[in-house]
This record gives C-alpha cells, sequence and structure tokens, in this order.
C-alpha cells in the first residue's frame, strides 16, 4: 500500500520540495525519505482547533455568560510559536 501512495509523489518530487498536509496521509518520516524538505498544515491546525471540544466550551461561555474565562488556559503565542518551529 505505501508503494502505491508513493508513486503521485515520487513523481512530483522532482518539481516540488513541499507538500500540504490533508492532501496526502504520510508522516514525516515518510515525506523526509521521499525527499521532501518543507511540509505545510495550511488551515489544517485552525479546523482541528475549532473542531475541539475546548473551542466549543468557549463559544458556548461567551454565547451564555458573556465572559471569557476560557482565554485564561489558552496557549502562549510564544509556545504555539515554539511548536511550530521545532524539528523533530
Amino acid at each position: 500500500m505505501f508503494h502505491s501512495r508513493v508513486e503521485p509523489i515520487k513523481h512530483t518530487q522532482s518539481a516540488v520540495a513541499a507538500t500540504v498536509v490533508g492532501l496526502t496521509s504520510f508522516s514525516v518520516g515518510e515525506l523526509e525519505a521521499l525527499g521532501v524538505r518543507r511540509i505545510s498544515v495550511g488551515s489544517a491546525l485552525s479546523r482541528a482547533a475549532l473542531a475541539s471540544v475546548a473551542t466549543a466550551t468557549a463559544a458556548r461561555e461567551m454565547i451564555a455568560d458573556g465572559t471569557f474565562t476560557f482565554a485564561e488556559e489558552a496557549i502562549p503565542y510564544r509556545d504555539v510559536n515554539r511548536l511550530t518551529h521545532e524539528r523533530t
């Protein structure tokens, strides 16, 4: 199964050194092995966040209570930046 998924990537790899998460179901390691040097998550993180329980809870709090205490638990931007720029 891996090989059937690899062919389309290998075919375009010579022209493109990047891929978009969501268009492929490969792991970072598999993409690196194929020569991909840049992986974009596009809007995947924001879509995942919008689908989360925390987002729904925050929206309900704003609507029902008119408060914003959910923001006290939010991850600081510096931590988000650190996470998104780390390489494993």
